[in-house]
């Protein structure tokens, strides 16, 4: 079973206007190409999953997360911390993961 995160309660800062993430009146284009808007994404951090982590990452630590969407559909939400930093962590994207790639699960890659 995979462990809820918990990741966001110690470093990721969810303040939209400080992570300068999109309202929803500024839709972000790449959010917008997969129907989902900053706010869905980050609103749903609370239920999200931990599918891989990335420690090691050149330009910083960052996480694989999969929560579902309003009607119950999977979304991968990758969140990251800069190099050298320890907080602010920031949205780095959000997608649909695709069904040939991923598991039935969408937690293990094909």
């Amino acid at each position: 079973m995979l462990a809820p995160f918990l990741w966001s309660s110690s470093v990721v800062n969810l303040t939209l206007p400080f992570l300068g993430l999109p309202t929803a009146e500024r839709e972000n284009d790449e959010l917008a190409e997969y129907g989902l808007s900053a706010r869905e994404v980050i609103g749903g951090i609370v239920d999200a999953v931990v599918v891989e982590e990335y420690p090691n990452y050149p330009k910083g630590p960052s996480v694989l997360l999969l929560r579902k969407d309003k009607s119950g559909s999977p979304v991968h939400v990758v969140w990251g911390i800069l190099k050298g930093y320890n907080k602010p962590g920031v949205l780095l994207t959000a997608y649909r993961p695709d069904s040939e790639r991923w598991d039935e699960n969408f937690i293990k890659r094909r």
